[in-house]
């Protein structure tokens, strides 16, 4: 996913089904799956996004994780582990 998109998915100003049409319009072979820009984890929702991307034709070429686990607060830390071991499962 570009970097210049991360602004306006964050902010609703683009969606992630209108990213992945971008891509399939200007014939990427696949898109990157960045975690933070997920709405959630339940598995009918990744279910959807998967059957989408199927659809236009794209693979997952990545999935991109997020968890600071340099962070030397030990709660932090164990969130940050926890959330990558979720991405991972």
């Amino acid at each position: 996913m570009p970097i210049c998109f991360f602004e306006v998915l964050k902010k609703g100003e683009l969606t992630l089904s209108a990213w992945h049409q971008m891509a399939a319009d200007i014939g990427l072979d696949g898109v990157e799956v960045y975690e933070p820009f997920l709405e959630g984890y339940d598995k009918n929702y990744l279910l959807g996004i998967r059957k989408e991307l199927r659809a236009l034709d794209l693979d997952i070429s990545m999935l991109t994780t997020y968890g600071n686990i340099a962070n030397t607060d030990v709660n932090e830390w164990q969130v940050a582990v926890d959330m990558i071991r979720r991405s991972i499962e």
